[in-house]
C-alpha cells in the first residue's frame, strides 16, 4: 500500500482492472473510531464508497483529498452508501454540495435513519425507556434514558437520495458491481462486491479491527443476529480474495476473519447459556456476569450500559429463536427473566 503525497490518511490499497482504489481514513468526531471511506478512480473520472464521519473536520478531509488526488469535484460520478450511520453517511451532503452527485443508499436503510432521527427530535425517552427497563436496566431516580441516536441529529443529509437496491448492477468505468442486502450491523446495510477481482467492500459486516455491535434497538430488527450469521454465511460463499471494510485494514484473507467473527458471537452466547445455568436472570444480571466486551458493567456511562444491553438483548432474542433459552415470568420489579430450556 501506498500513500497518496504527502497526506497519511489517503492510502493507494488496490486496483479493480482499471480502477485505483484508495483508502480514505476519516477521525471520530468526538465519539467512535476511525471510519474508512474509498474512492474508485479512473483517469479524471472517480466514485465514492462511504462518506465518513460528519463535521468540518470531515468536510475538510474530502477537501484536502481531493486537492492531494488532483480529482475535480465535477469528476465525481457516483456516491455508495452502505449504511445509515454517522461514520458513514456523516460528509454525504458536503461530497453533494460540492459536485451536485446524488447520493445512494438502500431504501431500508434511509428508514431506519429517519425512524431514529425522529426518535431524536421527539426526545425517544419512552421508546427506549419500554425496552430497557424491561430488561431490568434502571438509572438513578430522575435520570432519563440517554438516546443511542443522539448523533443521527448531528448528519446534515443532501436532499435526496438514489435507491440502491440490491441485485441492481453498480457500474463505473467500465467496471461493474453488485450490491449486496447483508442486514445484521442495521436495516438495508449493502456490502458491495466486484466479482471480477473478488473484492468486498464490506461496510460495518466484518471490520478489521473489532466486532461490529449487533443490536437490539426500537426500529430494529427483532433478531439480528440471525439475521447478521445468515449475511455472515452467505459472504462466505463468495470466496472474496480482499475485503475493504468501515473500519480498519484491508483484509486479505476475508474468509478467516469471517470465521473468527462467528466464533467471537458464538463463544459470546456459550458464555450467555453457561450463565443461565444458576437459574433465571434478567439480561441486566446477565450483562454484569458477561462483562461484554470485556468492560466490567459498572465502568461503563450510562449510554454504554444502553448500548452494552442492545447488543445483549440481540443474543438473548437469538436464543430464544432457537429454542435454547425461553423469557420466562418476570421478577419482583417486572423485568423480563431468561433461563435455559
Amino acid at each position: 500500500m501506498a500513500h497518496a503525497g504527502s497526506d497519511p490518511s489517503v492510502t493507494l490499497v488496490t486496483r479493480l482492472g482499471e480502477l485505483d482504489v484508495y483508502r480514505v481514513e476519516h477521525p471520530p468526531a468526538r465519539w467512535g473510531m476511525v471510519a474508512n471511506a474509498y474512492i474508485l478512480r479512473h483517469g479524471a473520472a472517480w466514485a465514492v464508497i462511504d462518506c465518513g464521519w460528519p463535521g468540518p473536520a470531515g468536510a475538510q478531509v474530502w477537501d484536502d483529498c481531493v486537492t492531494g488526488l488532483g480529482l475535480g469535484w465535477s469528476a465525481l460520478r457516483s456516491v455508495w452508501i452502505t449504511h445509515a450511520h454517522p461514520d458513514h453517511l456523516g460528509q454525504a451532503r458536503h461530497l453533494f454540495e460540492r459536485s451536485g452527485c446524488v447520493p445512494a443508499m438502500h431504501p431500508e436503510a434511509l428508514s431506519e435513519f429517519q425512524f431514529a432521527r425522529g426518535l431524536v427530535s421527539a426526545g425517544g425517552e419512552s421508546a427506549f425507556a419500554a425496552q430497557f427497563r424491561r430488561m431490568g436496566l434502571a438509572f438513578a431516580e430522575g435520570a432519563t434514558f440517554p438516546n443511542p441516536f443522539g448523533s443521527h441529529s448531528r448528519i446534515a443529509v443532501p436532499p435526496d437520495f438514489r435507491p440502491l437496491v440490491a441485485g441492481e448492477p453498480l457500474c463505473f468505468a467500465g467496471e461493474t458491481f453488485q450490491a449486496i442486502l447483508t442486514p445484521g450491523h442495521c436495516h438495508g446495510h449493502i456490502c458491495i462486491w466486484h466479482a471480477g477481482t473478488r473484492t468486498l467492500f464490506a461496510g460495518d459486516t466484518v471490520i478489521s479491527n473489532g466486532f461490529p455491535p449487533i443490536v437490539v434497538m426500537p426500529g430494529t430488527s427483532d433478531n439480528p443476529m440471525g439475521d447478521y450469521l445468515a449475511t455472515l454465511g452467505r459472504l462466505r460463499a463468495l470466496e472474496a480474495k480482499l475485503c475493504l471494510s468501515g473500519h480498519g485494514a484491508p483484509l486479505p484473507t476475508p474468509n478467516a476473519r469471517l470465521d473468527e467473527t462467528v466464533a467471537y458471537h458464538s463463544a459470546q452466547m456459550d458464555r450467555i447459556a453457561g450463565i443461565l445455568s444458576a437459574g433465571p436472570l434478567t439480561a441486566t444480571a446477565i450483562a454484569a456476569a458477561l462483562r461484554h466486551r470485556n468492560i466490567p458493567l459498572t465502568a461503563l456511562s450510562n449510554l454504554g450500559k444502553v448500548q452494552v444491553h442492545s447488543e445483549i438483548l440481540a443474543y438473548l432474542h437469538y436464543l430464544v429463536a432457537e429454542g435454547k433459552i425461553v423469557a420466562d415470568q418476570s421478577d419482583a420489579s417486572g423485568a423480563l427473566q431468561y433461563c435455559r430450556c
